[in-house]
C-alpha cells in the first residue's frame, strides 16, 4: 500500500509539473519539480523514493513534452544514479550549500542539454532557471528536514515508553 502512495503522490507533483508550473514563469522558463525533488531525495539517503520519482515522474513528463520520448526518465535517473554515486559517497556532510550547488549543477546541465536539443533556452534564462531550482530545492530540502525531525522526536517518545 505505501508504494501506492508513494506512485500517487509522483503523479500529483508530475500533473503539478505539466498544469501549474508554466504559470510561475520567469524569464519564459519554470523549474523542473520531478528534478528538483530527484536531487533532494537521492541527497538525503532516499534512494528507493528518488528512483521511483525519477523513473515514474520522468515517464509522466516524457508523455507531456515535445522532447523524445524518454528524455526525462533518462536524465532524471542519470542525475539520481549520479548524486548517489559521487555526491553522497564523498561528502558525508549533506547541508543547504551543497544541496544548492548541487540543485544549481543539474538544472544548469539539464538546461544546456534541453537547449542543444530544442535550441529554446539562452544561457541567461538556463542561469535563471537554475537559480529558481534552487530557491525551491532548499525550500524542499528545508521541508524534508523538518519531516524528518519530528519523525525522530516522534519515534524517541514511543521508545521511551517502553523503558
Amino acid at each position: 500500500m505505501n508504494k501506492i502512495y508513494k506512485i500517487l503522490i509522483c503523479l500529483g507533483v508530475a500533473i503539478i509539473q505539466l498544469t501549474l508550473m508554466p504559470i510561475f514563469k520567469i524569464n519564459g522558463v519554470f523549474p523542473n519539480l520531478i528534478l528538483i525533488g530527484v536531487i533532494v531525495l537521492a541527497i538525503n539517503d532516499f534512494e528507493e523514493n528518488a528512483f521511483l520519482l525519477a523513473g515514474f515522474g520522468g515517464l509522466v513528463l516524457d508523455m507531456g513534452s515535445s522532447l523524445p520520448f524518454g528524455f526525462n526518465t533518462a536524465l532524471f535517473l542519470a542525475a539520481t544514479f549520479c548524486i548517489r554515486l559521487l555526491v553522497v559517497k564523498y561528502l558525508p556532510e549533506i547541508n543547504f550549500m551543497i544541496v544548492a550547488a548541487v540543485v544549481f549543477v543539474f538544472s544548469c546541465f539539464f538546461g544546456l542539454i534541453f537547449n542543444l536539443i530544442s535550441g529554446q533556452l539562452t544561457i541567461v534564462a538556463i542561469l535563471i532557471n537554475s537559480i529558481y531550482s534552487v530557491v525551491l530545492g532548499l525550500i524542499f530540502f528545508w521541508q524534508l528536514h523538518r519531516v524528518q525531525k519530528i519523525n525522530q522526536s516522534i519515534q524517541m517518545g514511543k521508545n521511551s515508553e517502553y523503558i
